[in-house]
């Protein structure tokens, strides 16, 4: 991006940088109240509101672990009061998430190093299945992972922790990115986390088996893990573009082009919450509350000339996401068929 333009948005947005610290821990103990209040209600006394009022704030409260990633430092307890909530009963503590920093990095989005991103050569059926049935798996990965992997850690070498630190403790986009190992203390806070996780989930078992919760909780359980997981999968994948197939590092302007700006609507209500739906911005200025992104993109919009970048990578759903990533690919095609003859 050219620097006059980016600096023409962060002179629009300087208002909107406040952090709203009362709003960020009402929208966390409110999805949390709200969230497992319904679900253990589902599991009780199964009706299809309760169980639909789980899905969205079970899933919307865990969600927060990405405003975590980017907030927490500045919230004291914030770290600690998700994991409680969310992050160890969901088997999604935050130290998952904390290499997302290099997601937003201007060498390492878009790279082998950005944990997040994989290039997709074609929105195929295939990509779009995919979140799908890897959800349906998911609950008995974390049963494995969080439930009996953390047994091991009594017999593993150092070497064996750091391998599983660097191999399967991040929550990435690809299957083959490898976690930055810099100090001890990084094996320390996944060994506790982990040994959180499995004590929630050994608490469950047992109240289970002594009958103070019903059976039931079990596929409630499953089935609020494999939604929220298929939701979550489709946010990610329609968030960006992920046109750079050659994984180099990419400038501010392309950077900004495969980020994905979505309207108010159904689809940002329900998939793309907690502003979500807002990536660019977010992409563009990490700082930036999720609690102001709404506000910031209406500004931007109404201030940014016709011809400003940021306007034209605004979609009003996913479907047009998905129409202008089949035009891309169908452009790829005909450069390809150019070059041959």
């Amino acid at each position: 991006m050219r620097e006059e333009g980016l600096e023409l948005m962060r002179d629009i947005l300087k208002k909107h940088h406040t952090l709203n610290k009362s709003r960020v821990w009402f929208d966390l103990i409110i999805n949390a109240v709200i969230g497992w209040s319904a679900f253990f209600y589902t599991c009780f006394h199964f009706n299809i509101i309760s169980f639909l009022l789980a899905i969205f704030f079970i899933y919307r409260g865990t969600l927060l672990v990405h405003e975590v990633s980017h907030i927490a430092k500045k919230i004291k307890g914030y770290r600690l009061a998700f994991n409680l909530l969310f992050g160890w009963p969901n088997a999604y503590p935050v130290y998952l998430g904390d290499a997302h920093l290099f997601h937003h990095g201007k060498r390492t989005y878009g790279t082998t190093r950005d944990p997040e991103y994989k290039y997709i050569s074609s929105f195929d059926f295939l990509t779009l299945l995919r979140p799908f049935f890897s959800s349906l798996l998911l609950p008995f990965i974390q049963i494995i992972r969080f439930g009996i992997y953390p047994l091991s850690y009594l017999f593993l070498n150092k070497e064996q922790r750091i391998w599983t630190y660097q191999n399967i403790s991040t929550l990435a986009f690809s299957m083959d990115y490898k976690r930055p190992y810099r100090k001890e203390e990084e094996i320390s806070r996944m060994i506790r986390n982990d040994l959180m996780c499995m004590l929630y989930k050994f608490v469950i078992g047992c109240a289970i088996y002594l009958s103070i919760l019903p059976f039931e909780i079990i596929w409630v359980w499953y089935s609020v893990v494999v939604i929220s997981s298929t939701l979550n999968m489709y946010r990610a994948l329609f968030n960006h573009l992920y046109t750079n197939e050659s994984l180099t590092p990419m400038g501010w302007e392309d950077h900004l082009l495969d980020t994905v700006t979505i309207e108010s609507g159904p689809s940002s209500f329900f998939i793309f919450v907690n502003g979500l739906n807002y990536h660019a911005i977010h992409h563009l200025f990490p700082e930036l509350p999720y609690t102001n992104l709404a506000k910031a993109h209406r500004e931007l919009m109404q201030k940014l000339p016709d011809d400003h970048i940021y306007k034209h990578n605004t979609f009003s759903s996913i479907f047009d996401v998905l129409a202008t990533s089949t035009s891309i690919e169908r452009s790829k095609k005909e450069i390809i068929q150019t070059e041959l003859v």
